[in-house]
């Protein structure tokens, strides 16, 4: 199993949730419309994926992409953009992403359970700012219930990079 695994610095993750905080928040038929093709599971309530509120960004904040495409890919195209906070008794069950690599920050640290998990490994992301970049096709993951507080998190999948030749 290969992921990276950081922490981003406090200057970093403000600029992040300033930015965030700036960018408009999709409607639900917005959402589905940009995400239908590349992301349906996004959408689907059997997707296995059971957050308490699920939050999808604009990807046309372009200081935000420039920087989260520096930060976290190399092709710097941000394909989806969304947060998803999971409150007591909420979870995800074991999946894969359909041909992406994920990179997902952790945004707060106050609560107990939620581990966060790939290939059964626990990755241990409990620091707010803590963040992980991995192939979501390859590997399954998951996160495991939340017992006290809420686990916020943003997920940012990027584009495939395309070999020119």
């Amino acid at each position: 199993m290969n992921y990276t695994k950081d922490i981003l610095t406090s200057k970093e993750l403000s600029f992040l949730l300033k930015e965030l905080n700036q960018t408009k928040l999709l409607t639900s038929e917005e959402a589905e419309k940009e995400y239908e093709q590349t992301h349906p599971y996004i959408l689907n309530n059997e997707s296995g994926l059971y957050p308490n509120l699920f939050s999808v960004y604009s990807t046309k904040n372009e200081t935000l992409n420039s920087w989260v495409s520096t930060k976290f890919s190399k092709n710097n195209i941000v394909e989806a953009l969304y947060t998803m906070d999971y409150g007591k008794g909420s979870f995800s069950l074991k999946h894969k992403d359909y041909l992406r690599r994920v990179t997902i920050i952790l945004l707060t640290n106050d609560f107990d359970g939620g581990n966060f998990l790939i290939e059964d490994t626990d990755v241990d992301l409990s620091k707010r700012g803590e963040y992980v970049i991995f192939d979501g096709h390859k590997y399954s993951h998951e996160v495991t219930e939340i017992i006290r507080g809420v686990r916020k998190v943003l997920v940012m999948f990027f584009k495939p990079e395309i070999a020119i030749l």
